[in-house]
């Protein structure tokens, strides 16, 4: 096989995410009627998924899923702010896996979160 030719296989691959993606927010708008709020949510989950991975259309992987979530944790970027785009990738995921794009179910475990009487310092009781 030419390797060329599977490189362009590949990009084609990869660029089904971003189709597939807009497939989803247009299902969600006009058959779940989900509010523009949310798409606006999803969209932001999914930009901030492209952009730490550099790639306008990266594979919908475990590994790259869980690539991201550490990202975002070695930028300092909060537990519970991640956890957002957590539930945003994973209602794609589910998506994806409820309409056959994707054999497998992908979900990621939402992070666990400090709780608030743990954030206190031991002066301040």
């Amino acid at each position: 096989m030419d390797p060329l030719s599977a490189q362009v296989v590949d990009r084609r691959a990869d660029l089904l995410s971003s189709a597939l993606f807009q497939q989803f927010l247009d299902e969600r708008r006009y058959l779940k009627n989900v509010t523009a709020d949310t798409i606006d949510w999803y969209e932001t989950a999914f930009k901030a998924f492209c952009r730490t991975l550099n790639d306008d259309a990266p594979a919908i992987t475990k590994t790259a899923l869980q690539t991201f979530v550490v990202k975002m944790r070695q930028r300092n970027v909060k537990a519970v702010s991640v956890n957002t785009y957590i539930k945003a990738l994973n209602a794609f995921c589910r998506w994806l896996h409820e309409e056959g794009h994707h054999a497998d179910r992908l979900e990621l475990s939402l992070l666990k979160l400090e709780s608030a009487c743990c954030r206190r310092s031991p002066t301040s009781r």
